[in-house]
């Protein structure tokens, strides 16, 4: 997901008390936080979120699959922009076995991707109970902060994820926290952190140019 762009032009001054020009300062950020949860999804995406939609039915799912081959489906699903199924087959993988992580970092991408950001936070914190320094499920923890408005915690998670994995997408999600906190250097500097790992990166250098 590296299309969580963001202003960095914004003002360093105190809060205003005007509301009305606070929501209007920051309604591209909204916009570029919309961008990149949608990120990695083709156009058309789920038209409602649900454990039984869509071409296939995990429930017909044999129980002597195993939970690996359950995971793949899901990721080929959800990389083809099906999320509603996606998330069915990422429940189904939990179902057949809870212990394991990948299945709830998937749950919760797709999740936030969906537009669900509350359960996508259950998800990643279910994935971080099993594995508290999996950078994946951090990060991912860290970019649904952002959306849930909660930039300072999404900012403390995001760099724990960037400390063990740095990433595009990391620095650009930590981009879009520092900005909502009206912290605009900070928000550069990890877009040009970001733009170091990722030159080319479209999504980045608009992020950098706004």
């Amino acid at each position: 997901m590296t299309n969580f762009a963001a202003m960095t032009n914004i003002s360093h001054s105190p809060r205003s008390s005007d509301r009305t020009a606070s929501f209007a300062r920051q309604a591209p950020l909204r916009v570029a936080l919309c961008a990149l949860l949608l990120a990695g999804c083709t156009t058309g995406g789920p038209q409602g979120v649900g454990d039984r939609a869509g071409r296939q039915d995990p429930a017909t799912v044999s129980g002597d699959v195993s939970s690996s081959a359950v995971l793949r489906i899901a990721d080929s699903l959800r990389a083809s922009g099906d999320l509603t199924t996606a998330i069915s087959f990422y429940r189904r993988a939990i179902q057949i076995d809870p212990n394991q992580v990948k299945p709830y970092i998937g749950l919760g991408e797709t999740l936030l991707a969906a537009g669900y950001a509350n359960q996508a936070a259950e998800s990643f914190r279910a994935a971080l109970s099993m594995a508290p320094d999996n950078a994946d499920a951090t990060r991912g923890l860290g970019m649904t902060l952002v959306a849930l408005d909660k930039p300072t915690e999404a900012a403390e998670m995001l760099n724990k994820s960037i400390n063990t994995a740095p990433s595009p997408r990391a620095f650009s999600a930590l981009g879009v926290a520092e900005n909502l906190r009206c912290n605009t250097a900070s928000a550069t500097e990890a877009f040009k952190h970001g733009l170091a790992l990722a030159p080319e990166d479209l999504d980045l250098l608009n992020n950098y140019g706004l």
